[in-house]
């Protein structure tokens, strides 16, 4: 049986770091207009480090809205209750909506990071193990 790399979380569990335990906060861009309430967060399975944000958009009165991922590099924690993002509603209503939260493929993750030209987590650190090893660095 493999071992998930992600893992849904829906609330604020002792797990959590204190500075994570934004879910039920609201999401505001960089005007200050709320973007959407936090659903939840992806977070690795072993140490429960957050990856990504859950937020729905749109939707009302039983019409299902968009639930989609913010990754971590795009917002910041402000204070109890605030988080920020310098992405406007309008732009991330284009990014790829994701099959099952429990279970966040690496292609889902890499399509969605791409969408805000980011590189994969696991890309990243193995670029900056890679510059670590190498005489002289870059």
């Amino acid at each position: 049986m493999t071992q998930r790399r992600l893992k849904y979380i829906g609330d604020n569990i002792h797990d959590l770091h204190a500075e994570d335990r934004i879910i039920g906060s609201f999401l505001y861009d960089q005007d200050k207009e709320v973007i959407a309430k936090i659903d939840g967060l992806v977070v690795e399975a072993a140490t429960f480090l957050p990856r990504f944000l859950v937020v729905t958009l749109g939707g009302f009165l039983r019409i299902q809205g968009k639930r989609i991922l913010v990754p971590r590099e795009i917002y910041e924690v402000k204070d109890v209750g605030k988080v920020k993002s310098s992405w406007r509603l309008e732009q991330l209503m284009d990014i790829p909506e994701p099959v099952n939260l429990d279970d966040v493929s690496a292609d889902e993750e890499e399509l969605i990071l791409s969408h805000f030209d980011l590189k994969p987590y696991q890309a990243a650190k193995s670029e900056e193990d890679d510059d670590q090893t190498m005489p002289g660095g870059r």
